[in-house]
């Protein structure tokens, strides 16, 4: 039995539909701006319930747009989905994305080629070429799928970078645009044994190092940062470096470290580390950061304004920044130096009782 038909028989994910983790949704995590990126995108009312109340799967119809679109990565795919994208590889060498208007052209199929999530993109662009066929988006009446398709291409050209992007990714948008590759004869015996070694190799690439516990809207981000790790070792052992483009929070002068973000983060992504000369580590996951913003949405001081693409050697955890932070001489919660005090509020008001 395969990991993905294993985990799907575990009843950890469902076959047929997207699962949701609200404990990851970033209305769980903050109120102050509601999040509908879901409701707004799905085109079968899936998501128009209530606040609070779990999503109407009866109504899914498969799209996955709601998948790519989502900020925080709370949606996993389902299991349809990732078997779906394991027999999408082409043998020759060549994986071909698009609507399922491109049945004849593309074997990893989508109601709308924008539901195919930028991190899977990318994953296989380092391993192949990616042939993404756009020929049927400019009357499509889905004008937000659309929307979602062209920020997963900015992504993408932002990871790889544009020789990268450019030498691995085609846009197709018209018939002039499909690549001619040249095409090897073989025997029908002979096709069915490559694509049967196909299939077990792309299976294989599709879930190294991955448990059971990592099937989770982080799955294909997951899967980057395992083939980037392997990258980069290839490349020291060369005497080679290389980077990638991710999308980042914006630390400004105003942040002490006070650790909201930390806590709030549905990713778990950024943490703090003590340094030796007073200051503050900020170090963050790039691989976790999805980019939601509910850090610079939370931040009460202005110390995380937005988010910028951010060249990194890997994607594991690393040291963004240092920031100058004090700490409260008697329970030791992280305070501002700009503002001369030497107890945080709390424990400034329990002296002022006890006096």
């Amino acid at each position: 039995m395969s990991l993905v038909s294993k985990f799907i028989v575990n009843n950890l994910i469902d076959a047929t539909h997207p699962t949701f983790n609200s404990l990851r949704c970033s209305n769980r995590k903050q109120k102050r701006e509601p999040c509908t990126i879901c409701k707004d995108i799905c085109p079968a009312g899936v998501f128009q319930q209530k606040r609070g109340e779990p999503p109407v799967w009866s109504r899914c119809t498969g799209c996955n747009l709601c998948i790519s679109a989502c900020p925080s990565r709370c949606l996993t795919p389902s299991g349809d989905t990732l078997e779906k994208y394991l027999e999408g590889y082409d043998q020759s060498g060549v994986v071909r994305l698009g609507c399922r208007k491109e049945e004849e052209f593309c074997k990893i199929k989508e109601a709308c080629v924008g539901a195919i999530p930028w991190e899977f993109i990318a994953y296989l662009a380092l391993q192949m070429k990616v042939d993404i066929y756009v020929r049927g988006c400019v009357d499509c009446p889905n004008q937000a799928g659309l929307a979602i398709l062209q920020d997963n291409l900015v992504h993408v050209l932002n990871f790889l970078g544009e020789s990268v992007f450019n030498s691995q990714v085609t846009v197709i948008q018209s018939d002039e645009d499909i690549p001619v590759r040249q095409e090897q004869s073989v025997s029908r015996g002979e096709l069915l044994s490559m694509m049967k070694k196909g299939m077990t190799r792309a299976a294989l690439k599709l879930v190294p190092t991955l448990e059971e516990e990592d099937f989770d809207g982080l799955l294909y981000r997951r899967l980057l940062a395992n083939h980037v790790q392997k990258i980069r070792e290839e490349l020291a052992a060369a005497g080679k470096k290389t980077s990638f483009g991710v999308e980042l929070p914006r630390f400004t002068a105003n942040c002490y470290a006070c650790g909201i973000c930390e806590r709030i983060c549905p990713q778990d992504a950024i943490s703090f580390t003590e340094e030796q000369d007073g200051k503050r580590g900020i170090r963050i996951t790039p691989w976790k950061c999805t980019g939601c913003g509910i850090c610079s949405i939370v931040c009460r001081e202005g110390g995380i304004q937005g988010t910028d693409y951010i060249k990194v050697p890997h994607l594991q955890t690393l040291l963004l920044t240092r920031v100058p932070s004090t700490s409260c001489e008697s329970c030791g919660k992280p305070l501002n130096p700009k503002n001369g005090k030497t107890l945080c509020a709390l424990c400034e008001t329990k002296r002022k009782k006890k006096r």
